[in-house]
């Protein structure tokens, strides 16, 4: 047998179905998608998923909790594995991970009580149970929790000038309370039953302190009208 004598199996090969080619052809006008609705427009289809409108069973279902964008993942290292650090040596993330106890230095890590410590470790770690401090201390050692990591880096910053505005409503509400009970004014304020300092200083027809000028001065002299009889007689 040659390979120009090879033939595919009998029903193997399956030409596709025309469509749309008259309706003689039992596949024409609408070529076999129904007249109307979803499926018969291009496109159109149903999900998996779809219930037909119906409430789906990804909505049916209860909930319960919630899950944090950026949760607080301790690597977590046992007493037990502190033996493989020397002993007397210092143990912090960077140790840690040289000994192949934690993947990335840079995270927080955590100290659990699991296991017992024979020798004085000082430790430096995000955090640690109360046990494992128990534990090291016990054995002479020291337990040192770094400050910026674990919950406190979790916690939200203060925006800036917040301090500021907490002092300056202090301020006013101090300044408020001072002036209700009759006590002396902030700089720059007047009691409500004080008087104008001009309105003290300067009583009438003395001289204003700040001008040197009096009122007298001011004004312009005003004439009789018995004065100005004689002349206007004259002039009629």
């Amino acid at each position: 047998m040659s390979l120009s004598q090879l033939r595919y199996a009998k029903g193997s090969i399956r030409h596709r179905r025309r469509l749309g080619a008259g309706t003689g052809s039992g596949r024409g006008g609408t070529c076999g998608r129904g007249t109307k609705g979803q499926k018969s427009r291009s496109g159109g289809k149903a999900h998996p998923w779809f219930e037909g409108g119906q409430m789906p069973l990804q909505r049916r279902l209860p909930k319960r909790g919630f899950k944090k964008r950026n949760p607080l993942v301790y690597q977590v290292v046992n007493l037990k594995d502190l033996e493989r650090v020397d002993p007397g040596s210092v143990v912090d993330a960077a140790a840690l991970a040289e000994r192949g106890l934690i993947r990335d230095p840079g995270k927080p890590v955590k100290v659990l009580g699991d296991g017992d410590v024979r020798e004085a470790y000082a430790v430096k770690v995000s955090a640690a149970s109360k046990s494992a401090v128990r534990k090291i201390e016990a054995a002479g050692g020291s337990v040192e929790i770094s400050a910026g990591e674990g919950r406190s880096a979790g916690k939200a910053k203060p925006r800036a000038g917040g301090e500021a505005d907490k002092k300056t409503a202090s301020a006013v509400e101090k300044d408020r309370g001072s002036a209700e009970k009759g006590g002396e004014p902030a700089a720059g304020k007047r009691a409500p039953d004080e008087k104008p300092a001009a309105a003290v200083e300067n009583p009438a027809g003395g001289e204003n302190p700040e001008t040197g000028d009096s009122p007298a001065e001011k004004s312009p002299e005003k004439k009789s009208p018995a004065a100005d009889g004689p002349e206007r007689q004259d002039q009629g």
